[in-house]
């Protein structure tokens, strides 16, 4: 749903930022007229500049964008696509009058070509020492070369094309140029032959990144994208996609560049401007109106984005991080006694170092049950837990063996069901794989991140409880792939008969949205407590058979929020993000 703040234009041309913003430019409409609007709504929102995609093959239409765009008062660069039929002089050739233009972007005085697909270049070095020469005997002078690498936008990614390319054939710099480089996004196939990817992952993946190259890499961001105009059946599309989601990843992109790159060098890419058969759009249009348009515009001006008023909107950023820092009391009774305790159900032992690495990050003492279904993986745990560093784990760790009935809800309440009344909160996880699904391993991943991902996001958890007495779950904002599974589907009424017997006979919604699909999750054990006391047993639970819909484990997964609001609680979800906090919270 567009926040209506959105759709008409709004000015920022009299702020100030020192952020370089390149928007992504393909050649179309050539007219000056049309290109000088095009400019002066660009300026209007903080845009320095377009990065044109000149394409050889394209006939002349890239050559007359960029002799349009040198005749105006505005910043822009080539993108080159590289051509093995179109010799490398000839492409300098075709840029040398546009390259001389005042308007051409240049850094340190040098003017910069970027090329879109260096890997379908037999070798670099050749082709990249000729565009040198050619610019050095055009006048041009020495020139920058910024390369898309397929892995560019990744650390590991960057890493592996540094090391695979010899000195003189590397790019003087990397540009991200999204969705190129982005594998890492949770993906499934669809119905019709096509692949969808999490828009959301990319938000994640921009937060992870890490600039461990040796050449510099200069961010970038996209906004939604679908190319069946363009490729039909073998199409990608990416679902998800908000104003607000924009606005949050190139507010993490630039505070990355604020942190590593000089005040000249702090350029963010944006794609696109006007690729409409990509379905991706800086240019107001039907659908969004000036929507993308202005959050750009908020991100790189440090304005907070509109879609997200600090009180009364679905995100509420930071619910007391600065507050945390300040108040040295909040944990003084968690560092005595462990009142926390982790349930982590182990099917998969392949994925215990994992599980582990992410339960780590808990700063206070604490109890970690670790349920499997059979004494050798029992053994395997074990055994990686003799190997395993103990001293800065505060934890007393128990390990049991429970039949392989009710997924990870049947351990998890059959192991906890004597002792829950010990903890004051409990976290849930498991090693979820998820078979049937393409996204399942990315789906785990996003879950124990959400939950467990770093020191401070544990921290700002536990303070949200500490806090707020009211406050009963804390869980992951379900990612956009699984939400066509997120519903009762056929388990409402089994879930009523569950909080009937439990002393909650009322009426549940008919739709149901809400609840940790992948029934991972912080309790505060008192908002649940029925669920122990007056729960299911193990001998209700079925026997294992792949069971994707309708038992009384989906059942469980889908009413911990509707027992915790019967006690008189709320629940509140995350998403981790890096911007000025470490958490978003999403009020319901």
């Amino acid at each position: 749903m567009k926040n209506r703040l959105y759709c008409a234009d709004q000015d920022f041309s009299g702020l100030r930022t020192d952020i370089t913003v390149l928007a992504v430019y393909l050649p179309g409409d050539c007219e000056p007229a049309a290109i000088r609007d095009q400019i002066q709504l660009a300026k209007r929102h903080g845009i320095s500049g377009f990065a044109v995609l000149y394409d050889p093959s394209a006939g002349e239409r890239p050559e007359r964008t960029l002799d349009a765009l040198a005749a105006m008062d505005f910043s822009f660069m080539a993108v080159c696509v590289y051509d093995c039929r179109t010799a490398p002089e000839q492409l300098i050739a075709g840029l040398a009058g546009a390259m001389k233009s005042g308007g051409y972007l240049r850094i340190d005085g040098k003017p910069v070509i970027g090329v879109d697909n260096p890997e379908d270049m037999e070798k670099t070095g050749p082709v990249f020492e000729t565009w040198r020469k050619e610019a050095r005997d055009r006048g041009l002078g020495e020139i920058l070369i910024w390369a898309c690498a397929p892995g560019a936008g990744t650390s590991s990614g960057q890493n592996a094309a540094e090391d695979q390319t010899p000195e003189g054939s590397k790019p003087d710099a990397y540009y991200e140029f999204p969705p190129r480089g982005k594998d890492y996004a949770a993906s499934c196939a669809t119905r019709d032959g096509g692949t969808a990817h999490d828009y959301g992952s990319l938000i994640e993946g921009a937060r992870w990144f890490s600039d461990s190259g040796k050449i510099p890499v200069y961010r970038g961001s996209m906004l939604a994208w679908d190319d069946f105009k363009v490729r039909g059946q073998r199409y990608d599309c990416w679902i998800g996609f908000s104003p607000e989601r924009f606005y949050l990843w190139n507010r993490i992109n630039i505070r990355f560049l604020r942190e590593h790159n000089r005040p000249q060098d702090r350029i963010l890419f944006v794609n696109a401007w006007n690729d409409r058969e990509h379905g991706t759009a800086l240019k107001p249009d039907r659908e969004y109106g000036y929507a993308c348009l202005n959050a750009l515009s908020r991100a790189v001006f440090d304005l907070p984005c509109e879609d997200a008023p600090e009180e009364n909107s679905l995100y509420y950023l930071g619910a007391g991080s600065l507050r945390m820092r300040d108040d040295q009391a909040w944990h003084r009774e968690l560092d005595k006694t462990p009142l926390i305790a982790v349930h982590a159900h182990v099917f998969y032992p392949e994925l215990t170092e994992e599980t582990l690495g992410f339960v780590s990050n808990i700063p206070f003492p604490f109890d970690l049950c670790i349920t499997t279904d059979t004494a050798e993986k029992k053994e395997e745990i074990l055994r990686y837990l003799a190997r395993l560093d103990t001293s800065s784990v505060p934890a007393r760790v128990n390990v049991s063996v429970q039949p392989n009935k009710g997924r990870d809800i049947a351990p998890f309440l059959s192991a906890m069901r004597g002792v829950f009344s010990r903890y004051r909160y409990i976290c849930h996880i498991h090693t979820k794989k998820s078979a049937h699904l393409d996204c399942g391993n990315a789906w785990r991943r996003y879950l124990l991140r959400n939950l467990l991902g770093s020191e401070t996001l544990v921290r700002e958890i536990l303070y949200m409880f500490e806090q707020e007495p009211a406050l009963g779950l804390v869980f992951p904002q379900n990612l956009d792939l699984v939400r066509p599974g997120v519903g009762w589907l056929k388990n409402r009424k089994p879930a009523k008969a569950l909080m009937r017997r439990m002393g909650f006979p009322g009426r549940l919604p008919r739709k149901n949205t809400t609840f940790p699909a992948g029934d991972m999750f912080w309790m505060r054990t008192d908002a649940v407590r029925q669920m122990f006391t007056g729960g299911p047993s193990l001998d209700e639970f079925p026997e294992e058979r792949g069971q994707l819909d309708g038992t009384i484990m989906h059942a469980i997964e889908r009413i911990w929020c509707s027992l915790a609001r019967a006690n008189g609680y709320t629940y509140r979800n995350t998403r981790y993000l890096a911007d000025n906090r470490p958490l978003d919270i999403l009020r319901m």
